[in-house]
Order: C-alpha cells, then sequence, then structure tokens
C-alpha cells in the first residue's frame, strides 16, 4: 500500500481501492472487524490475497465476522460457519 499512499482511493483500480479500505479500517487497531462481502468484485487473484490477508488477522487474534455469498472464499478462510438461509 505504500506504493500508492499517495494517490486518492478514487483514482484506484477497484481491487487496491479495496485494500485501501481495509487499511483504514485497521488503522484503528479493531478488536472486531465486520467485513461485509470484501470478496465482491475482485480477481481471483485479489481474492487470494484477501484471503491471505485475513487469515494473518485472525493468527494476530483478531475477531473477524465475515458476511460473504462466495462460499469458495469462505471456505479458503473461515475456521467456523454460520449460514442463514432466506434472512
Amino acid at each position: 500500500m505504500a506504493a500508492v499512499s499517495t494517490q486518492y482511493i478514487g483514482d484506484l483500480p477497484y481491487g487496491l481501492a479495496k485494500r485501501a479500505d481495509l487499511a483504514r479500517a485497521l488503522a484503528g487497531e479493531p478488536k472486531l472487524l465486520l467485513l461485509d462481502e470484501p470478496a465482491a468484485g475482485l480477481t481471483e487473484g485479489e481474492r487470494v490475497t484477501l484471503g491471505e490477508i485475513v487469515r494473518k488477522l485472525v493468527e494476530r487474534r483478531m475477531t473477524v465476522v465475515l458476511i460473504e455469498h462466495d462460499m469458495t472464499f469462505v471456505t479458503k478462510v473461515c475456521d467456523r460457519l454460520l449460514v442463514l438461509t432466506q434472512g
């Protein structure tokens, strides 16, 4: 992210802008991070990178709540799942 730190977020490609949003959320050092469909619109490579970031956060003892429709992404990233249907 350092390479693009002087650019406006609106000028960044979509996947990089989403990573910048995540960095902004992490800047406050939260104990719990709620991610609402973070993989939406990302390329496969960007999804892999996002998954690695989320796993590292969990390894560092951060609680991450993930709301996501991409079950391939979810099963690669999450330790526990709660599935809701019709609601």
